[in-house]
């Protein structure tokens, strides 16, 4: 699925992604045992230069059952562009598959304190 997450000022504090259900043949996923990873790239053969995961907490599973979970604030101060992320999901059966995936806008802040 395509999600373009909402431009961010740099050094600001992102507001993260407060909820996403993912959903399979139209039902919510069952994420139970599962771990999911995001990287965010100025492009597809750049190293990232963020990473979330369930293994660091910065992907929180907040109801593994009905496929939800979120991406909590933090600070993001990345040079202004236009970033590619996605999004992969390890299902505890052992299959892995990329759920989502699209751009970040980083633009540039006026105000310097």
């Amino acid at each position: 699925m395509i999600y373009n997450i909402p431009a961010h000022k740099a050094g600001d504090t992102w507001q993260g992604i407060p909820s996403i259900t993912i959903f399979r043949n139209g039902s919510a996923l069952d994420l139970t045992g599962a771990t999911a990873k995001m990287q965010v790239r100025f492009k597809i053969d750049a190293p990232s230069v963020i990473d979330f995961s369930t293994q660091n907490n910065t992907i929180t599973l907040i109801a593994p059952i009905s496929g939800i979970f979120n991406i909590p604030a933090r600070l993001v101060d990345l040079p202004p562009a236009t970033y590619l992320y996605d999004l992969k999901i390890s299902l505890s059966g052992g299959e892995v598959k990329t759920f989502l995936e699209g751009n970040w806008s980083i633009t540039s802040h006026v105000t310097r304190l």
